[in-house]
């Protein structure tokens, strides 16, 4: 997709979510996600997993960046709405916590997290980022993923040690 059509495609998201939201129906994960499957077509939408709890969120990081549970935590909670590139599965995760958020916040936050994962996903960046990966070839992309992943963990108990 290109970037126009990208924003395109986050306009009419962002105009079904208000509608929804104007009948009064509650706006969740899953329903975020049938509206992107209704928009962009289910084989692209499966490649997007949209949750709202921790687990979930922790069992992706672990799985798709090697980052600890403790770090997962705190970036989980220490968000409003995050998109996650998985790189070893070529999927993005929305992380998507609209359950405490005005109807106004909850169109806002959700067109442009999924703006984000519409470039993510399907923009010219991601053609080469998958060719690059191709050239490179997964095992480049695996020590790459871990080295990344320890890196964070101990950045992030040195600041716990700093800090607390």
């Amino acid at each position: 997709m290109s970037k126009k059509q990208i924003m395109k495609t986050c306009g009419k998201i962002g105009n079904e979510v208000s509608e929804n939201l104007l009948n009064g129906n509650s706006m969740n994960a899953q329903k975020v996600q049938e509206i992107l499957v209704k928009n962009i077509g289910a084989k692209k939408a499966g490649k997007v997993q949209i949750t709202d709890d921790l687990e979930s969120f922790k069992a992706f990081m672990k799985k798709e960046l090697d980052i600890s549970d403790e770090l997962s935590e705190q970036f989980f909670y220490g968000s409003k709405s995050a998109v996650i590139p998985g790189p070893k599965t070529n999927r993005s995760m929305l992380s998507l916590r609209t359950n405490s958020m005005k109807p106004v916040e909850i169109v806002n936050l959700t067109t442009h997290e999924l703006e984000h994962v519409l470039n993510q996903r399907l923009g010219f960046r991601a053609r080469m980022e998958n060719l690059y990966t191709k050239v490179r070839g997964k095992k480049y992309l695996e020590n790459y993923t871990k080295k990344y992943g320890e890196l964070l963990n101990k950045k992030i108990w040195l600041c716990r040690e700093i800090f607390f």
